[in-house]
């Protein structure tokens, strides 16, 4: 009864066709703490999420009312919440209720879709270098000025993104190899 699930290094997230949200893996890359889980493990009552992927330690999820959602261990990136604690309760991103799906795979650039077509990137890639809380920036996500009709889209890495247009063309950025 799996609709979609995502799997990385040490963490998998799955839809189940009832709209229910499973977590399982690290939340937090150490193979010794409390936020493991062996087993798919749900994450809340909610049987209204209509899509997910990962980030860096992070879950991103949709629900069917079009508000963007996120647990784990850098949650508070995208939420803006003082609170650093890790754990498997979404906290809501935002609060545009337009949302309809979302790409990423494991790092901190996810690609996300209103449902008006438009494209938006939600870039915590600067998080990937280490300085002091106070120098990151909020992190909001940003449109992308695209007019093709997009058939797909896909994100990866700190930067990388992916569009095909229903005409088949191919469209692309970032960078593949370091910086």
């Amino acid at each position: 009864n799996w609709a979609k699930t995502c799997g990385g290094g040490i963490q998998t997230v799955g839809l189940q066709t009832d709209g229910s949200l499973w977590f399982w893996g690290s939340l937090t890359g150490d193979a010794n703490d409390k936020n493991k889980f062996l087993v798919p493990t749900r994450v809340s009552p909610d049987t209204n999420w209509t899509d997910v992927c990962f980030g860096y330690f992070t879950v991103l999820a949709i629900k069917s009312d079009g508000t963007l959602w996120t647990f784990g261990r850098d949650a508070d990136i995208y939420t803006g919440s003082s609170d650093k604690t890790i754990s498997l309760t979404p906290q809501q991103i935002g609060t545009d209720a337009d949302w309809q799906s979302i790409s990423s795979a494991g790092g901190f650039y996810h690609l996300l879709r209103k449902k008006d077509g438009a494209l938006w990137v939600l870039d915590a890639s600067e998080h990937r270098r280490i300085k002091p809380d106070s120098d990151y920036k909020p992190i909001a996500p940003k449109k992308i000025d695209f007019t093709a009709d997009i058939a797909a889209y896909a994100a990866s890495g700190d930067n990388i993104g992916v569009i095909l247009t229903r005409d088949g063309e191919v469209w692309t950025w970032g960078n593949v190899l370091g910086e």
